[in-house]
Parts: structure tokens; sequence; C-alpha cells
């Protein structure tokens, strides 16, 4: 039971880190409901955690999921500086794959 608990823990920092790297610079402004606000979100490592964690139980992972996977990097990206445009912002290509792949690995 004990190497589980690791194996889940070690995949949960993996994809922690890859949130962390992937969305890091995704705007709170596309989302009007409050769903992605300063304590859900990927722009620390401990929120990363936490917002995975509440994915897992199935809160709103589709929305979040959404608002990573925007193609308007105006619209996406919360630091629209030459240093930070279109980094970290996700895309219609990654936010969906990462998501659903966290889905399936946290569900199951």
């Amino acid at each position: 039971l004990g190497n589980i608990m690791g194996l889940i823990g070690i995949f949960t920092i993996i994809f922690a880190v890859l949130g962390n790297t992937l969305f890091f610079n995704v705007s709170f402004d596309q989302d009007f409901y409050g769903r992605m606000d300063e304590s859900a979100n990927y722009r620390s490592f401990d929120n990363a955690i936490f917002l995975l964690l509440r994915q897992t139980t199935g809160e709103v992972w589709n929305n979040i999921m959404y608002y990573c996977s925007e193609r308007d990097l105006y619209r996406a990206c919360a630091r629209t500086d030459p240093a930070f445009f279109g980094e970290g912002c996700g895309g219609p290509e990654v936010g969906p794959m990462f998501h659903l792949f966290w889905q399936l690995f946290g569900t199951y």
C-alpha cells in the first residue's frame, strides 16, 4: 500500500510541475464565475497540487481545461509583455491533453 501511495504522489508531483510549466500565465479574466482565482491556478507548485486534487474530485475540471485551451493569446495570457507573451498560456493542443490524462489517472 505504501508503494502505491508513493507512486500516486510521484505522478501528482509530475503533473503539478507540468501544469506549473504549461499554464502559469493563464488569465483569470476569462473566467467570470470564479472557478480560477488566486487560490485555484497553476502559478505556484502548491496551488497546482491543490488544483489537481480538486480536479480529481470532478469539480469544474472541464471548465479549467477550457480556460487552459484558449486559442486567442491576448485573452488566454495574463501577462502580454514580450517576455511572457505566449509562454505558459496553454493552448488548444496541450490543454485538453493534459487535463484528460490527469482525469484518467486521477480517477482510476
